[in-house]
């Protein structure tokens, strides 16, 4: 089966908070274990399975190379130091960015604070490494990687995607695939690749529908969707965090092809009214020339939510090899 490839571009402003809580907001704590419990669900993230006996390694600006690993030490003395959890060597020196760590939860994102690291000689404090937890169904090739920094900087981060941060995935959709093929031309239809992010779009009221195409939603900040959901409602101005996020659509394995079109449609277990839940459907455009995929609204009717997705997967006369850009990917 042929794989796309997805070229994209990404800008993250992080706000990062210290201390256990933040006026007592059960959305936001700390805590020094490897494990913590979901606030909204109850479900439990156990990221001691992160840990391994060979640390990750992954390459920054220039000579940089760090090396670290989660919920233990390296294995190896990092300048001498045995305890070292997280190691930046600089062509022949080496620096300790920590031999402590502080998991953090703000509102569905998770990241791990290294601290205790060697004094930062072009600032007043120490180094320090910042490990941010992506959920990732599919596993990429490169699961770590850097995010761009000065030649003079004390602070790094890094984002490391991983099944661990995400909740408990559906039986149907573990498999590698999520396609369908055109009876009449052969085409196959492959969407797997638009998994690696979720889509936002508005629904006019407010709100905000994020989505996700052949996979549940994947956990995160402001995208703390119920399992399994892949059309999920984010009321915005909920006061309740238990009833922010909505499903509207349970994810499905496959697209379908109705009279010639590609589609999904999406159940929901969420009721409408005393006979009828929600659900969603999903109508795939064909674009060759489109520069990112996008998500539109299109309308309701009753309980029934229309959306469409422009991308060239939805083509069937793509080369083997299509290279995709996303436009409202979170």
């Amino acid at each position: 089966m042929n794989k796309q490839v997805i070229t994209f571009c990404v800008s993250i402003l992080i706000v990062l908070d210290s201390g256990y809580a933040e006026n007592n907001d059960p959305l936001i704590f700390s805590t020094n274990d490897c494990e913590l419990t979901e606030p909204v669900y109850g479900e439990k993230f156990n990221l001691k399975a992160l840990h391994s006996d060979i640390a990750k390694v992954v390459k920054g600006g220039k000579d940089d190379t760090f090396e670290y690993n989660i919920c233990g030490s390296l294995g190896r003395a990092c300048n001498g130091d045995n305890n070292a959890s997280a190691c930046l060597r600089r062509g022949n020196q080496e620096f300790v960015l920590g031999t402590q760590h502080q998991l953090n939860y703000r509102r569905g994102k998770m990241y791990f604070e290294f601290s205790n690291g060697a004094k930062c000689a072009s600032g007043d404090g120490e180094f320090k490494l910042f490990v941010f937890l992506g959920c990732d169904y599919t596993l990429d090739a490169k699961q770590s990687k850097v995010t761009l920094y000065s030649a003079n900087a004390c602070k790094f981060y890094i984002s490391l995607e991983t099944p661990y941060a995400c909740l408990p995935e559906p039986e149907t959709v573990k498999s590698s695939g999520c396609s369908v093929q055109d009876p009449v031309t052969g085409h196959n239809y492959d969407l797997l690749a638009l998994s690696d992010f979720n889509y936002r779009t508005s629904d006019r009221h407010g709100n905000i529908f994020t989505v996700n195409i052949c996979k549940p939603v994947l956990y995160g900040e402001m995208a703390m969707c119920p399992k399994a959901s892949s059309v999920c409602l984010v009321k915005l101005n909920s006061t309740d965090y238990k009833k922010r996020f909505v499903d509207y659509g349970t994810v499905q394995p496959n697209p379908i092809l109705e009279n010639g079109n590609l589609l999904m449609r999406l159940p929901s277990p969420t009721p409408y009214n005393a006979t009828h839940n929600y659900s969603s459907t999903i109508h795939f455009i064909c674009d060759n020339e489109i520069k990112s995929s996008q998500l539109s609204f299109i309308g309701a009717k009753e309980n029934v939510y229309d959306f469409s997705f422009t991308t060239p997967l939805a083509c069937n006369n793509n080369p083997p090899c299509t290279t995709i850009t996303h436009g409202n990917e979170v």
